[in-house]
């Protein structure tokens, strides 16, 4: 589909989905179970790179519902956001369930500080 032009979206679908956006982060990027055997990949053209499964994640979503406003960081814009303990697009796909939050912003405010920021 990225090679026709269209955006993806990602996100938690819950049931069906975790809610832990580096799982869905993971197996974007190497369609097994993160942490599991690497050569049992399911579909692997499907994988992504660390840039599009981000995009996806925020970006994306927020373009497909008409937010100019919403997934990316710009003054003027909501700030919604996690700050991970690494860059979810370069941490190797297997590490990525073990990058520590350290902050969670809602509407801008903070509701989460990991203890160690």
């Amino acid at each position: 589909m990225l090679a026709t032009g269209a955006r993806l979206t990602l996100g938690s679908d819950w049931p069906v989905a975790q809610l832990d956006p580096r799982i869905g982060l993971a197996w974007a990027r190497g369609r097994h179970t993160p942490g599991a055997d690497p050569s049992a990949v399911f579909e692997p053209e499907q994988q992504l790179s660390g840039e599009e499964a981000l995009l996806a994640y925020t970006l994306w979503p927020a373009l497909a519902r008409g937010h100019e406003d919403r997934g990316h960081l710009s003054v003027g814009c909501l700030g919604d956001l996690t700050v991970f303990g690494g860059d979810p697009v370069t941490t190797p796909v297997d590490e990525l369930l073990e990058l520590p939050v350290l902050l969670t912003v809602v509407d801008g405010e903070i509701v989460y500080r990991n203890p160690a920021v």
